[in-house]
């Protein structure tokens, strides 16, 4: 805690010590309601009852130390000025002016005093907001999908206290993918937020040898009705496709192959999920657990690995949902579509060799699942 002078620390100034005591409070309820400002009417009584409460206790005590009594002259300088917040003039307003303020403080030898308890209440706050603001992005950024410890990097970012900042990413569970994550002010406050992210996949080595590594970012939204985590954000850079809710429908989701980098650059394409899951051969589909994870991972544009029985033959495969074929994709184990009929199991009964030709086949399938809304919209 900041002391009053050089070798009298707070906690043996009474008076300064329920001043400092108030400031901790008034931070952290700014801290935790965003809504809040110091120019609230109510906060402002508040805190005026409560330096009153103070003046009337240690006017009475006896004996005061030479501090305790600098300390209540500051008291009575901020009850005048709460009084004048809350019941404004223009002879107030002009009387309490900053500038006119400090012109008074000087001529009366009280600047000094005054500016080292202003000076100790703002660093107060200030470690509290930064300490809470650190911790609050820190739990934001890992709901969203952040999960990689960079907790230094953004202390030191908040400790510059500038309007706005930006901070790179990138971690071992999105690796084809950077980050870009965008930070703001609360308007009227020192709490910053996580305002949006972008995103764009990771030239492979063969790109950047052609040097080819041009990229293009896309922005994503933490906020509002249609906010995108991560691992969503990762999936549809790298050209993969994902479902989300919106106005209380799913949708799926990709990305115009545009180089568009603005927010809204999603083509919205119909594609009924279960239905084509239902078709599959898949063990263990029935198992209500299993079906939900299939399908949660297929919606965040992930591939799952399933086994599927081919005339009572076990392959393991990968899965992908290819929307914008109205189909379920099949692969090796490097990410290769494979045709199911080649594989070993013996000869595909008629309903099974049917399926198989739909899935590897786009243009079968589109036909097998129709969609009613044959015109992709634009989000």
């Amino acid at each position: 805690m900041p002391l009053l002078d050089d070798n009298i620390s707070p906690g043996s100034n009474r008076v300064a010590g329920a001043i400092y005591l108030y400031a901790e409070q008034e931070a952290q309820q700014l801290a935790s309601n965003m809504g809040l400002t110091r120019f609230d009417p109510r906060n402002i009584a508040l805190k005026l009852d409560y330096y009153r409460q103070v003046r009337q206790k240690y006017r009475k005590t006896r004996p005061l130390t030479r501090d305790e009594k600098k300390s209540l002259r500051y008291t009575r300088k901020e009850t005048r000025r709460l009084k004048a917040q809350l019941r404004p003039s223009t002879w107030k307003r002009f009387w309490h002016h900053r500038v006119t303020s400090a012109v008074r403080h000087y001529l009366s030898g009280n600047r000094r005093l005054y500016k080292k308890h202003d000076d100790a209440i703002k660093q107060i706050q200030k470690d509290y907001f930064q300490e809470h603001n650190l911790h609050a992005l820190t739990e934001s950024m890992k709901k969203a999908g952040f999960k990689f410890e960079i907790e230094g990097p953004l202390q030191k970012l908040i400790a510059q206290d500038l309007p706005r900042f930006h901070l790179r990413y990138a971690d071992i569970h999105h690796r084809n993918a950077d980050f870009i994550l965008h930070f703001n002010k609360v308007p009227g406050s020192s709490i910053y937020y996580l305002e949006k992210f972008e995103a764009s996949a990771r030239p492979d080595l063969d790109t950047v040898l052609r040097n080819q590594s041009s990229r293009t970012w896309t922005k994503f939204s933490t906020n509002g009705d249609t906010s995108f985590s991560a691992r969503e954000a990762h999936s549809l850079v790298t050209g993969k496709s994902i479902c989300k809710k919106i106005n209380g429908k799913e949708e799926w989701l990709t990305l115009e192959n545009t180089g568009v980098n603005q927010p809204g650059a999603f083509k919205q394409v119909n594609f009924d999920l279960q239905k084509v899951m239902r078709k599959l051969p898949i063990k263990g589909l029935d198992n209500p657990k299993q079906y939900k994870a299939i399908e949660e991972a297929l919606k965040l544009g992930l591939n799952k690995e399933v086994t599927l029985l081919l005339n009572k033959e076990e392959i393991k495969c990968n899965l992908l949902a290819a929307p914008n074929r109205k189909t379920i994709d099949v692969l090796d184990s490097n990410n290769r579509l494979i045709d199911l009929g080649t594989l070993p199991g013996g000869h595909l009964n008629e309903v099974t060799r049917a399926i198989v030709q739909k899935i590897n086949r786009a243009d079968d399938v589109i036909e097998l699942y129709p969609s009613t809304k044959n015109t992709p919209r634009r989000g």
